[in-house]
């Protein structure tokens, strides 16, 4: 199992994707995906994983909005 966490604004500053589509992707009320793999693969890019490691249900990704 794969464990990373980051807040939205490390997340952000890292990979250049606005604060308001890293709360997007986080949102527990987002029930849609529709990123572009241009967005996965930079948030990606910042925890060093790859998009089958994002996506997979066993890894424990956490993007939260408090300070880590």
């Amino acid at each position: 199992m794969l464990s990373k966490h980051i807040n939205h604004d490390v997340m952000s500053e890292r990979s250049g994707i606005r604060v308001e589509t890293i709360r997007a992707m986080t949102s527990i009320k987002n029930k849609r995906i529709s990123f572009s793999i241009d967005t996965l693969d930079r948030v990606c890019g910042v925890l060093k994983i790859t998009i089958p490691e994002l996506i997979e249900e066993d890894n424990e990704i956490n993007i939260q909005h408090e300070e880590n």
